[in-house]
């Protein structure tokens, strides 16, 4: 889906490229999905916690601090009107998101869908 030559060139070098700096809602989709399938102790810790009091059907290990960067990766995406302007970086953020968003969406207390 990505180019990882080409997102390093887009980081380090924004202002030459041809296709021009990440955008901010490239980069939060990134970071959530990556804590979403990260290692990282303090996200364990969380999934197990959550997931011990967890009381619904499944017991699909969650993490709330995944859950929240979600949700604030999809404000990023609404702030910088992902869903209106037609590029292929908005077209792929959007195709992670949903894929992140439909999991958080009936677990999360402060999703924006119902």
């Amino acid at each position: 889906m990505f180019d990882p030559m080409n997102i390093r060139e887009r980081l380090t070098a924004p202002d030459t490229h041809p296709e021009g700096p990440l955008g901010h809602n490239l980069i939060a989709v990134a970071i959530a999905f990556g804590a979403r399938f990260s290692d990282h102790p303090t996200i364990n810790k969380d999934r197990e916690e959550f997931t011990g009091r967890d009381i619904t059907r499944d017991r699909r290990p969650r993490s709330r601090l995944v859950q929240l960067l979600v949700v604030r990766t999809r404000e990023v995406a609404e702030t910088t009107k992902t869903h209106r302007i037609r590029t292929l970086d908005n077209v792929r953020v959007l195709v992670l998101l949903e894929a992140m968003s439909a999991r958080v969406s009936s677990h999360h207390p402060f999703s924006a869908r119902s």
